[in-house]
């Protein structure tokens, strides 16, 4: 992304020609590896440049003339400014590659900037402005909002001009990105839409689906049983309205996430995801309440995967009564076993609006259940069939499947909007995205479990061609796998115990 700005730069502004720019842009780079970065002084400089293939007898001239014959000559400086600007560049690589903190580098840019010009390099202040346009380098890399330039856009950015040169050369010119016709149902020259952009969000909002009507099936709680699942079977989805005869526990109406923080712990770690991006990083979970509660949010972060079983909270969250009876880790997982209890069963969800989770299928084939405490949820839900999940394989292993909706490319695809105070139960294997409308707090827990072993199987499978790293894994999957089988078999024995001609009659 950097170098793509750069580049840009020295087309857009600095006047560099197109076929030149790489050169030019290499040449810079190499004077200040060996100068500023490397530590390389002048006695040193001819073994270095011996390495790329330059004399040894040659190498001082030889770096001296690349610099000031590159500065000069495919870049415009006059001769008479070269060395200054030169020095100054060096500077300003240095500044940028040393490690300097980037919340700390607009500050750290202005010292140098007003420091090395005024005294170090001796640039008059009317010539300031001419010498700061080669610096747009800099500032790109390290300090975007700088020059004007949004994080999200600048890769996007084809030809760089600043708002000196806008008035002359008009406004900089972005990259056109070509989207397959098979993947959009559009073709020619369209900018790609990144899957969780403000542009994304709002066309999403706007697009209709499917009734979940078709598919979702509305029990009351106390329908939700295993003599009902057990007859049935569970391959839908099941929306419950209301908590009572779930045999569940939730905080109360009040609880929110100043709450969280306190039952969690403000120091503890989570995996927050920045929406925009569909990019995830780590921050404590006082830094994320903070960013809740600010006024002015400049980022969607999302927060997925905060497992609290043993935390404080624990206590005041339980999870529906039929999970607990279906669960394999519940009922099979050893209290004894030297590998621990795979901690999936309980996770807080903090999402603020317009946070998305793009399509994806539950590690380990995992059954889940989601209930809103506060807000709402929209889900996009999509059947488990081959057909889908080949699709599902082949749009996730592309690498630019974050500007593909993936329910373009399926049959059907339907929206299920979870209200506050609402429980939604999701099969194993339903490709599913989530969107949050509003600012919401919910609580899920993932479970595997034999009602649905063969397509648990078909997805572990799935996810174990794809090699994907999940914000939410299932840890110790077959592990789990042979619990189960070693209860099973234990319980073949005991009938046989009792019956030997079971074994005979049941073939």
């Amino acid at each position: 992304m950097r170098i793509t700005l750069i580049l840009a730069i020295l087309q857009g502004c600095v006047g560099v020609d197109e076929d030149e720019a790489p050169a030019v842009l290499m040449y810079i780079y190499l004077l200040f590896q060996l100068c500023c970065c490397v530590g390389v002084d002048e006695d040193e400089a001819p073994a270095v440049l011996i390495c790329v293939g330059v004399d040894e007898d040659e190498a001082p001239a030889v770096l001296m003339y690349i610099c000031v014959f590159q500065l000069c000559c495919c870049v415009g400086v006059d001769e008479d400014e070269a060395p200054a600007v030169l020095m100054y560049i060096c500077v300003f690589q240095l500044c940028c590659c040393v490690g300097v903190d980037e919340d700390e580098a607009p500050a750290v840019l202005m010292y140098i900037c007003v420091f090395q010009l005024c005294c170090c390099v001796g640039v008059d202040e009317d010539e300031a402005p001419a010498v700061l346009m080669y610096i747009c380098v800099f500032q790109l890399c390290c300090c975007s909002s700088c020059v004007g330039v949004d994080e999200d856009e600048a890769p996007d950015i084809d030809i760089y001009h600043c708002p000196n040169c806008e008035k002359t050369d008009g406004k900089s010119t972005m990259k056109n990105k070509k989207r397959n016709k098979q993947d959009t149902g559009q073709s020619g020259d369209i900018r790609a839409v990144q899957n969780g952009s403000q542009v994304f969000i709002k066309e999403l909002r706007s697009r209709t689906f499917p009734s979940s009507e078709d598919v979702v099936v509305k029990l009351n709680g106390s329908q939700l049983t295993m003599d009902y699942l057990e007859e049935v079977g569970f391959n839908e989805p099941i929306l419950v309205l209301k908590k009572d005869g779930l045999g569940m526990s939730m905080p109360a109406p009040t609880f929110y996430i100043n709450d969280v923080e306190n039952h969690v712990g403000p120091d503890v770690g989570v995996d927050v995801i920045d929406v925009t991006k569909q990019t995830d990083s780590k921050m404590k979970l006082k830094e994320f309440v903070d960013y809740y509660y600010s006024t002015s949010r400049k980022k969607v972060l999302n927060i997925i995967n905060l497992e609290f079983s043993d935390k404080r909270m624990d206590s005041i969250v339980e999870s529906p009564q039929i999970v607990r009876r279906l669960s394999w880790v519940e009922n099979y997982w050893p209290d004894d076993a030297l590998l621990g209890k795979p901690k999936v069963t309980k996770y807080c969800l903090i999402g603020v609006k317009d946070s998305y989770t793009d399509f994806h299928i539950e590690c380990g084939g995992a059954s889940v259940w989601y209930h809103v405490l506060k807000g709402e949820k929209i889900f996009f839900l999509i059947k488990p069939t081959s057909a889908n999940l080949s699709l599902y394989e082949r749009w996730r292993s592309s690498a630019n499947h974050t500007e593909m909706f993936f329910a373009d490319q399926v049959d059907k695809c339907y929206k299920c909007t979870l209200k506050q105070g609402q429980t939604l139960f999701i099969p194993s294997g339903w490709i599913n995205a989530v969107l949050t409308p509003v600012d919401t707090l919910a609580f899920s827990g993932h479970f595997v479990h034999n009602l649905s072993v063969e397509m648990q199987m078909r997805a572990y499978e799935v996810e174990k061609r794809l090699k994907v790293n999940c914000l939410t894994p299932f840890p110790n999957f077959e592990t789990a796998c042979w619990y189960v089988g070693r209860h099973l078999l234990e319980r073949f024995k005991v009938v046989y115990s009792v019956c030997p001609s079971y074994g005979l009659l049941s073939r």
